[in-house]
């Protein structure tokens, strides 16, 4: 709210409406953006009702996982070292995202079973 708050006093509203006057198919695909990133917020939510902690994570860092490398199938792009550099930075970064969720469900649970 704040950010939106803050667009009146830089006339930055006033520029964003005029651009989206100009380029209507830009606001059809901002709010196609919004839409499908709101479901996916819904289907993060409901696996988190039915699942713990560690399957969302998972789930998550595969997602990201599986849109790198469609990037790379959908999008011709030259290879170079520096991409298998990046691959291993984001595997070993998913591989500690996971372990760190493994370990807080581990904390949680042994805290609740203290507490009992």
């Amino acid at each position: 709210m704040f950010a939106f708050l803050s667009l009146f006093g830089r006339d930055e509203l006033i520029g964003g409406i005029s651009f989206y006057q100009k380029n209507p198919f830009v606001l059809i695909l901002t709010l196609l953006n919004c839409t499908l990133n709101y479901i996916g917020l819904v289907f993060i939510m409901a696996l988190l009702k039915v699942s713990d902690a560690f399957t969302v994570v998972f789930v998550t860092s595969l997602r990201k996982a599986v849109t790198i490398i469609l990037s790379f199938v959908l999008f011709a792009k030259p290879l170079s070292v520096f991409y298998f550099v990046g691959s291993i930075f984001v595997a070993c970064g998913i591989y500690l995202d996971i372990k760190s969720a493994q370990e807080r469900s581990k904390y949680h649970r042994e805290v609740d079973q203290n507490n009992v």
